[in-house]
């Protein structure tokens, strides 16, 4: 059994954002989901903001919503991998946030902040995006800069990563370049879960 955790953990990455100024991005450890064996279930957190990530990754960010400005933004990506049939995807990847689809008064987080869901489905990753805006209704400017300009899945490996970089953080060349670093030069384009950030552990 130990074999088949170990190996469960090792066929997944996060994925990963881009450095870039004005951004801190963090990244967690592959654990298995709450509540389930990692022979099941596993998943990866790795978040980018605008203002320094208070909270642990997989965690519903209150400490960091308290510190969000109304023009501060804040990522949250969640990579599992599960057996079984997933959520079905709500996207395919890039994600385009519109306006409409934002909503303010989500669940345990201030009526000043409003969020952005999605679910969508790479081969056999379930991939959740939560993104956070420090306004009831965010700006152009805010919904641009929260829409990533790039991030693949490599297929060269079962576990390599994602490269994102939020819209104008970096030269779409510098993005793809670290695109190919990540996932050995190959990639495919990207084909939510509340309980899996709910009693997910600090990283």
């Amino acid at each position: 059994m130990r074999l088949l955790v170990l190996a469960a953990l090792s066929s997944l990455s996060a994925a990963h954002f881009v450095p870039a100024p004005g951004w801190h991005t963090r990244v967690g450890k592959v654990h298995a989901c709450p509540g389930v064996p990692a022979s099941r279930c596993v998943q990866v957190f790795s978040v980018a903001s605008t203002t320094r990530w208070r909270d642990c990754v997989g965690c519903l960010p209150h400490r960091t919503v308290a510190a969000m400005g109304k023009n501060d933004i804040a990522i949250q990506i969640d990579v599992a991998r599960q057996s079984g049939r997933g959520l079905k995807p709500t996207f395919t990847w890039p994600p385009h946030i519109r306006r409409s689809q934002v909503v303010a008064g989500f669940e345990g987080l201030p009526s000043r902040i409003s969020t952005w869901q999605g679910h969508t489905r790479p081969g056999k990753r379930d991939v959740d995006v939560f993104v956070l805006f420090g306004r009831p209704r965010p700006t152009d400017r805010q919904l641009q800069r929260a829409t990533p300009s790039c991030a693949a899945f490599g297929s060269r490996t079962r576990g390599s990563a994602a490269v994102c970089a939020p819209r104008g953080a970096l030269p779409r060349s510098r993005c793809a370049a670290a695109t190919r670093a990540s996932s050995g030069g190959t990639s495919s384009t990207f084909r939510g879960s509340a309980s899996r950030r709910a009693a997910a552990p600090s990283g």
